[in-house]
C-alpha cells in the first residue's frame, strides 16, 4: 500500500490541478526541460495515488495529457513516468480506461509493447490488462492488427531464456514484475477471447519452461505459479508443444505440495487448474511422458498391500479427495483424470483405482461396467476388485473396531456414493445412511 501524501484533500486536489495545467501547457510551449517534465510527472504520480486528489486526472482531458506524454514524447524517462500515472489512474477508476481507448491510444499501447524494454513491458502490459475490464477494447484487433500475441510470446520467451541461464546474475530489477504483468495479460486476453488462444501457441513451451525453473512460493499456488498454470489451462497443447518429462514432474510436484499446503475446501477451487493442465498434457503427451504421468498419479503395486486410498502418497490423497462429500467440483475433475489415465476404459479404470472409488464416477457418467469385471478373478487372481488390494495382503483377522471419526467419514462416503447412484436412475434403493437414521441406528 502507498502512503498518502501529507496534504489535505483540498490541497492535494489543487496541487494536482496545478501540475496538470503546467504539463498541458508545456505540450504546446515546450519550455520545460526533460528533467522538469519528469519531476512534475513524479509529483503527479504520488498525488494521484489518492482518488480524492485525482478528479482532474480521471477526466478525459487529464488522460489525454498523460497519453500525449506517455506515447508521443521522445524522452523515455518522461514517457514511462506518464505511463505510470496512467496505470495508476486506470487501476483506481473505470472511466480512464475507456477515455484512453476513445482517444485512440489502445492501439498505440499494443504497438509500443513490441519494444524490448522491461519497464515498457511492465507498464504497457498492465495498461492493456486493465483495458480488458469494462471497456470496449477490441482484443481481436490488438492481436491481429497490432501484433499483441507476438509481443507477449516474445517477452515470455525472453523470461524463459533468462531463467534457464545460470550465468545471468545481473538481472533487471523489473524482470519478475514485468513477467507477472505479461502472464496476467496473456490469461485475460485468452480468457476473454478463447478463439485467440491458438495465436499464443508458440509460448506454451516457454510457459512450461518458466514453471520448471521458477522458484516456488509457499504455499505454491500463488503468483507467478498460479498465473502460469491459469494461462496453460486455456492454451492449446499439442504434441509439438507438450512439456518434457522433467517439466511434467514439476507440475505434479506443485500438485503434491498443494495437496499438503491447503485445506480441503481451498483445494476445491485452487487445485482444479493444475489438474486441468495435467489432463491436457496426458492427452497429447508422448508414450514415455504419459507413462511418467501414470506412474506419478496412479496407485502403484506397492500401494496394493493395503486397500487403495490408504497412506499419504499423492495417489492415495487424490483417491480420498475423489469421494470427499465436501468437494463439489474437485472430486469429479480428479476422477476424470484417473479415467483418462486409464485409457478411458472402465475395466482398466476399476483395476487402477478399485471399484469402490470408480463406481460413483462410472454411474454418474453412465459408463457401463462389464459384468465380468466384478468376478473375483476379473483383475487377476490376487486383486480384490472392490478395494484394489492384493488378496494375499488382506488380513485374515477380524477388522479392528472403527473409531467414531472413521465411522463418520465412512458414513459420509457411503451417503455420497448412494446419492450419486440414485441420481442416475441406474438403481432405485434407499440410501442406507437414511435408513439407519430413520431406524435409530445412526447417532448424530
Amino acid at each position: 500500500m502507498f502512503a498518502r501524501p501529507a496534504q489535505t484533500s483540498g490541497q492535494g486536489k489543487a496541487k494536482v490541478d496545478e501540475l496538470l495545467k503546467k504539463l498541458t501547457a508545456d505540450l504546446h510551449d515546450e519550455k520545460l526541460s526533460a528533467a522538469q517534465r519528469k519531476s512534475l510527472l513524479e509529483q503527479l504520480k504520488v498525488l494521484g495515488r489518492d482518488p480524492d486528489n485525482s478528479e482532474s486526472i480521471f477526466a478525459k482531458t487529464g488522460i489525454e495529457t498523460l497519453c500525449e506524454y506517455g506515447f508521443e514524447v521522445a524522452e523515455l524517462d518522461v514517457s514511462q513516468e506518464a505511463l505510470r500515472c496512467l496505470a495508476n489512474a486506470m487501476l483506481l477508476q473505470e472511466a480512464p480506461r475507456q477515455h484512453l481507448l476513445d482517444l485512440g491510444y489502445g492501439d498505440k499501447a499494443a504497438q509500443r509493447l513490441r519494444n524490448d524494454d522491461r519497464n515498457d513491458e511492465f507498464l504497457l502490459s498492465r495498461i492493456i490488462f486493465l483495458l480488458t475490464y469494462k471497456t470496449t477494447v477490441d482484443l481481436v484487433e490488438l492481436v491481429e492488427k497490432h501484433e499483441l500475441a507476438n509481443s507477449i510470446c516474445r517477452n515470455l520467451a525472453g523470461h524463459a531464456d533468462r531463467l534457464t541461464d545460470p550465468t545471468n546474475q545481473l538481472a533487471h530489477p523489473m524482470n519478475d514484475m514485468a513477467m507477472l504483468e505479461t502472464l496476467k495479460l496473456l490469461y485475460n486476453v485468452t480468457a476473454n477471447k478463447p478463439e485467440l488462444a491458438a495465436r499464443f501457441a508458440s509460448c506454451v513451451p516457454d510457459l512450461f519452461s518458466i514453471l520448471s525453473h521458477q522458484k516456488l512460493p509457499v504455499p505454491p499456488l500463488q503468483v507467478p505459479v498460479s498465473s502460469i498454470i491459469n494461462a496453460l489451462m486455456i492454451m492449446h497443447i499439442t504434441q509439438e508443444t507438450c512439456p518434457t518429462e522433467r517439466q511434467v514432474q514439476q507440475l505434479v510436484h506443485i500438485l503434491d505440495l498443494s495437496m499438503k499446503a491447503y485445506q480441503e475446501k481451498e483445494l476445491d477451487k485452487a487445485a482444479i487448474p493444475v489438474l486441468m493442465v495435467l489432463r491436457k498434457v496426458q492427452e497429447k503427451a508422448s508414450p514415455d511422458v504419459r507413462k511418467s504421468v501414470q506412474s506419478l498419479l496412479l496407485p502403484n503395486e506397492e500401494a496394493r498391500s493395503k486397500p487403495l486410498g490408504q497412506g499419504d502418497s499423492l495417489p492415495s490423497r487424490l483417491l480420498r479427495l475423489s469421494i470427499s462429500p465436501s468437494l463439489t467440483e474437485l472430486r469429479d475433475v480428479i476422477s476424470t483424470l484417473f479415467y483418462e489415465l486409464s485409457d478411458s476404459n472402465p475395466t482398466t479404470f476399476i483395476h487402477n483405482i478399485g471399484y469402490g472409488y470408480a463406481a460413483g464416477y462410472l454411474s454418474t457418467h453412465k459408463i457401463e461396467v462389464p459384468e465380468t469385471m466384478m468376478r473375483a478373478d476379473a483383475q487377476g487372481a490376487d486383486i480384490n476388485p472392490i478395494t484394489g488390494q492384493r488378496l494375499a495382503a488382506e488380513s485374515k483377522d477380524p477388522e479392528p473396531e472403527m473409531t467414531d471419526e472413521e465411522k463418520e467419514r465412512e458414513a459420509e462416503r457411503l451417503f455420497v456414493l448412494f446419492e450419486r447412484l440414485k441420481a442416475t436412475g441406474v438403481v432405485n434403493v434407499e440410501n442406507p445412511v437414511h435408513q439407519a437414521m430413520r431406524e435409530g441406528r445412526f447417532d448424530n
